[in-house]
């Protein structure tokens, strides 16, 4: 580099030019150590693996000097290897065989998850979905994959080639898993997306017969998954979900004068996902034309007008392309505005929390952790920006919260990690007499355990009194109720203890047989 600068060429348009490819190539293997943090092994050993089998398909072997990947594969390891280190140091086997086998052996070999399942015909349904109504076009590709010619060296022919092979190993490594989680063939949609992205910009000056023919071939495509779509209003949020078999609300907030769950006589309107939604949800919620078979139909009908448009003359064709563009924006918004905040109360436990924090008793923060919470932006007076995204400081109640065989991740983001999780039932008593000593407190749990959770308390309790533990010794009982019930799977319960001699109505009915431990629902971890 001295030698460069001496010589006057360390600063010529090559040199530049050189230098941005290193560091861009840099920040590439950064976002691999990433991506490794975020998906385990995958996360460097997809791109690694398409970049070798673009290097053995291309003959492009002499690109190997230009990759930096010594420096690169550094870069990598300073990411990722301190917190994998870290945890080996820590966990030793436990984690070996959590992350290494259970989490990529055996999803890829296995399967470790009792789901729907296929091969060849299941990712593409779900990649299909996730691309409506653009998948309508992937007949395109075909078209250009039959034009590509491996010899053409040009950047645009390299491109695509790259491309091809990227969504295509995507595609089948994910096809080929045991495992088979609907979002698993999120790889291959970029790589898909882009290339669709491409050869609709080669189509649209294009006057040649067979394009025209495979646009034909994509109404009947588009017309298909449109009905697969408007005839499972399940479709989208399968996507993004783990529990497929979950079903669908019976009470969704679409009606603010329904009732918001069977056993319950408050409706939509007094509801505590009203009381922290904007006024257009709720308006947006309730329009007819919103409504899911209604507007999934309205953009099947929009998209394949678009298409027909596109058969004809370029100019034509033009106008139809925008026209696909509108429906996927109007779906887009629908999706974001109506379909996500219509399913939030069942398939969210955002506002469970939201209903916990309005009827604790909040705690004031200490001021270094206020100052922790407070957002970067509200630091330099730009507070109003994440005041309108419903940013809120770190709150804490004095009654506990605990998640009863329960494990969902979202009850430790909205609780800034102050949940107390009991995954198995062995755990309640150590909880009552260490953490608890027989004040109120608050549980997270599914609408069916609440029973469960009164029995256990109960007979926890007795036996503990034995003990003389002190803040138990003069419980009776626990009065335990659910308080939360907009929710079709989780709801949010109230224990509080009936201390000394009580009225018989005041107690409890008698508790029913202790019910069978369930293993605690969960999610997969971000291992794959």
């Amino acid at each position: 580099m001295w030698k460069e600068y001496k010589a006057g060429t360390l600063f010529t348009d090559e040199r530049k030019d050189a230098w941005m490819r290193r560091f861009l190539l840099w920040t590439a293997f950064a976002f691999f150590g990433l991506s490794t943090l975020g998906k385990g092994l995958l996360g460097f050993m997809l791109p690694g693996a398409l970049l070798g089998l673009y290097l053995l398909i291309s003959g492009e072997w002499r690109a190997l000097k230009r990759l930096e990947i010594g420096r690169g594969v550094l870069v990598m390891c300073l990411v990722m290897l301190p917190w994998y280190l870290g945890m080996f140091a820590k966990h030793g086997q436990a984690f070996y065989n959590r992350f290494l086998v259970h989490d990529h052996f055996n999803r890829i070999g296995a399967g470790v998850h009792a789901l729907d399942s296929g091969t060849f015909e299941h990712m593409l349904k779900w990649l299909s979905i996730g691309m409506f109504p653009w998948f309508a076009l992937v007949p395109l590709l075909f078209w250009g994959l039959a034009r590509l010619r491996l010899k053409d060296a040009s950047g645009p022919s390299r491109t695509k080639l790259f491309l091809y092979i990227w969504g295509f190993f995507a595609y089948l490594l994910f096809s080929l898993s045991a495992t088979t989680f609907h979002h698993y063939i999120f790889p291959a949609l970029p790589p898909t997306a882009m290339l669709i992205g491409i050869m609709l910009n080669e189509f649209l000056d294009d006057r040649t017969w067979v394009p025209r023919v495979l646009i034909l071939a994509g109404i009947g495509i588009l017309i298909g998954i449109g009905l697969t779509i408007r005839s499972d209003p399940q479709s989208f949020r399968n996507m993004f979900t783990y529990k497929y078999d979950r079903e669908w609300p019976e009470n969704p907030p679409i009606d603010p004068d329904a009732t918001v769950g069977p056993n319950t006589d408050k409706t939509w309107a007094e509801s505590t996902y009203y009381a922290n939604t904007p006024t257009i949800i709720h308006k947006l919620l309730k329009a007819k034309p919103l409504q899911y078979r209604t507007f999934i139909t309205v953009i099947m009908v929009l998209a394949t007008i678009a298409l027909i448009l596109m058969i004809f003359t370029p100019k034509i064709r033009k106008v139809g392309t925008l026209g696909l563009w509108g429906s996927a924006l109007l779906l887009a918004y629908w999706c974001l505005n109506w379909y996500m905040p219509m399913l939030t109360p069942s398939w969210s436990v955002k506002y469970v929390f939201e209903d916990y924090f309005s009827r604790c008793e909040i705690v004031p923060n200490p001021p270094e952790i206020e100052e922790a919470y407070e957002p970067l932006l509200s630091k330099i007076g730009l507070g109003f920006i994440p005041d309108a995204f419903g940013s809120k400081p770190k709150r804490v109640c004095r009654e506990d919260i605990v998640a009863w065989l329960i494990t969902w991740r979202g009850e430790t983001y909205y609780t800034s990690s102050e949940i107390k999780p009991l995954m198995k039932q062995n755990q309640l008593a150590p909880y009552l007499e260490t953490l608890n000593k027989g004040n109120t407190f608050y549980a997270l749990t599914q609408a069916n355990r609440i029973n469960g959770l009164r029995t256990a308390l109960n007979r926890e309790t007795e036996t503990l009194k034995k003990k003389g533990v002190p803040g138990l010794t003069d419980i009776t009982s626990w009065k335990v109720e659910a308080v939360h019930q907009e929710s079709a799977y989780f709801a949010l319960a109230k224990a509080t203890p009936i201390r000394g001699p009580v009225e018989e109505e005041e107690v409890d009915k008698p508790a029913p047989e202790s019910e069978p431990e369930e293993e605690p629902v969960d999610i997969p971890p971000p291992g794959m």
